[in-house]
């Protein structure tokens, strides 16, 4: 994961992490949403990088999938 290489739940990470409501809706649909909880290198869910950004919208998406 740290060599800069995409891991399971990167996207989904990363739209929390910017508040992308749409892309993270979008990522959603597909397969990355077995993903939902997956952890970063810190051990961290995308429910954990999206309050710890504010972004509240990402967060109730979030939670409305399974996301913890």
């Amino acid at each position: 994961m740290s060599d800069g290489q995409s891991w399971p739940g990167q996207l989904i990470h990363q739209a929390a992490l910017f508040n992308n409501e749409e892309l993270l809706v979008c990522v959603l649909q597909g397969e990355e949403r077995g993903n939902i909880n997956s952890q970063d290198i810190c051990g961290r869910t995308a429910v954990y990088t999206a309050v710890s950004n504010d972004a509240l919208q990402c967060l109730h998406i979030l939670l409305d999938h399974g996301g913890e």
